[in-house]
């Protein structure tokens, strides 16, 4: 039997590399998510899957919009009347941390119907023909009123040791399966993402899944193999996030409970399309190396940022209506980021009360090697400021 295992859809997530589509009156990046979870959900109908799981984090948000909802909600149902079962796990975007609130699925949990589909937001068991899961969602510990990482990571130990014994107690035959939402030990964690030094994270060892065939786990975006002993899998989510996973595949994992084996079925991603120029040596035509170095194939269906280092003294020189002229082409634009390098100057020790303003200008100057092809021009206005402030004197 295949089981389909998905995480961090994250609806409503950048927001800011997009915007609202006039024909549907959705946000673009709304409509993107809500296709590669469509393509999910059409893969399930073509290959007569049974069960499927979604290991948290359904929004982006813990107050989702009513439309966001409506959209997820839709897939739900479908999922419903073809009578797949759907298990949902609470991840950390999921959770309102107040007392007494209820999570972002909530709402899925009160009107759906538990024949076919579960939410877990407390740890659980479930069984299915060939498969045994235990289900951990995300564990925020100052909910659970533990004060330290230490007793957080002894806490979720003694959760997941108990939920495999029960596995192991049911006299049912089949592979015992782990889906949680949580950092482990050893994952690679991208830049931008979840650092494992936070208060509140937890780290889990890889000692805690020692006895499950396999572990799949949603939270960190990147699709990878944490390790083989068992297999310890991350879905990553079904889209790109931000330009940090620009260069990433995304997808959705399946699972074989019969080979105990999985495939990770890649989706169609939007074109994040980061360009990246140093211009600080100052050379040429700065506006045209820019555009040189866009590709313009890419920008129909690009969501495109533009990253350029440069000295200070050259920011006059970029022509910005030029360079967004042809940006305006992309699907959309992200913008164009300046990293200006300021240039240090030691004090020059000739330069002091002892000697004329005109001198002192002249060796200050001097003293600027990044000023050396505009040195004339800088002394001539810098020698008419000098008579303005001594004709104000007298």
């Amino acid at each position: 039997m295949k089981i389909v295992i998905t995480a961090d859809i994250h609806l409503g997530h950048s927001d800011h590399l997009g915007r609202i589509n006039p024909d549907t009156g959705l946000h673009t990046r709304l409509e993107d998510f809500l296709k590669n979870l469509d393509r999910i959900v059409q893969y399930i109908t073509d290959n007569n899957i049974q069960l499927f799981i979604l290991a948290g984090d359904i929004y982006k948000t813990r107050h989702p919009t009513n439309t966001q909802q409506e959209e997820f909600a839709k897939r739900l149902r479908l999922l419903q009347d073809r009578k797949v079962n759907t298990l949902i796990l609470t991840g950390n975007h999921d959770i309102v941390v107040s007392e007494g609130s209820s999570h972002t699925v909530g709402v899925v949990s009160a009107l759906a119907d538990e024949k076919y589909i579960q939410i877990f937001d407390k740890p659980g068991i479930y069984y299915h023909n060939g498969v045994k899961i235990a289900l951990v969602p995300y564990i925020y510990r100052q909910k659970l009123g533990l004060k330290t990482n230490e007793e957080a990571c002894q806490y979720y130990g003694k959760v997941v040791a108990d939920l495999l014994q029960q596995l192991k107690d049911n006299s049912q035959k089949g592979k015992l399966l782990l889906i949680g939402h949580q950092t482990i030990d050893g994952a690679h964690m991208p830049a931008g993402y979840i650092d494992p030094e936070q208060v509140n994270e937890v780290v889990v060892p890889q000692s805690f899944l020692k006895g499950f065939d396999c572990a799949i786990f949603g939270h960190i975006h990147e699709h990878q193999v944490v390790c083989q002993s068992p297999t310890t899998i991350y879905t990553g989510s079904i889209e790109r996030i931000d330009f940090s996973q620009a260069d990433k595949p995304v997808g959705f994992v399946v699972y074989d409970t019969d080979t105990n084996t999985f495939e990770f079925v890649r989706l169609p991603v939007s074109d994040l399309y980061k360009i990246k120029l140093d211009l600080t040596d100052g050379e040429g035509d700065l506006t045209e190396r820019i555009l040189d170095i866009i590709d313009r194939t890419r920008l129909p269906n690009g969501i495109v940022k533009i990253e350029v280092k440069l000295r200070e003294t050259d920011i006059c020189k970029i022509n910005k209506a030029a360079i967004q002229e042809v940006v305006s082409k992309a699907r959309f634009d992200a913008g164009m980021i300046f990293d200006i390098q300021r240039h240090h100057v030691s004090r020059n020790e000739q330069v002091n009360e002892t000697i004329s303003s005109h001198e002192a200008l002249k060796k200050y100057i001097e003293g600027r090697t990044d000023l050396k092809d505009i040195a004339d021009e800088v002394y001539k206005r810098g020698l008419e400021i000098i008579k303005l402030c001594e004709a104000g004197r007298g």
